[in-house]
This record gives structure tokens, C-alpha cells and sequence, in this order.
């Protein structure tokens, strides 16, 4: 895999995924939208979907916070 691209799997909502995937030496964070609930299921609610992608990029500014870093974050 490209050095430039980190991937992990994990719950992207947790800071401590987000440190694992190297976030606070980041440019730019993609977040696409994830259809699987908390519970491994999948719905179809855009709501639901569309909650658990601003739960992400929250996550990604607490980091940004943490670590005095600028992220660009596309959705």
C-alpha cells in the first residue's frame, strides 16, 4: 500500500482508531458514508447513516484540537 495512505479498520468514531491510522500527521481525511450500524446491520435510514458520518468528523476534530492540526475532512 502507498507510505501516504494509512487504512485501519476499526470504529471511526473512537479517538484512539483514529490515532492508529495516523490522523494527527494528516492533510486530508475522507469519510465516506457507512451503512452498518453499531450492531452489524445494515440500514437503509439516510439519518442513521448521515448521524454516524458527523459522529466521525467530530471525532476528527477533537483530534485536530488535541493536536493543534489543520485536517481537511471530505464527506
Amino acid at each position: 500500500m502507498d507510505e501516504r495512505l494509512f487504512y485501519v479498520r476499526g470504529d471511526a468514531t473512537n479517538e484512539e482508531t483514529l490515532l492508529n491510522a495516523n490522523l494527527p500527521k494528516a492533510n486530508w481525511v475522507i469519510i465516506f458514508a457507512d451503512q452498518i450500524t453499531e450492531n452489524n446491520f445494515a440500514t437503509r435510514d439516510p439519518l442513521l447513516v448521515d448521524g454516524k458520518t458527523l459522529l466521525i468528523a467530530t471525532a476528527i476534530t477533537s483530534v485536530e484540537a488535541r493536536f493543534d492540526k489543520k485536517i481537511h475532512v471530505t464527506v
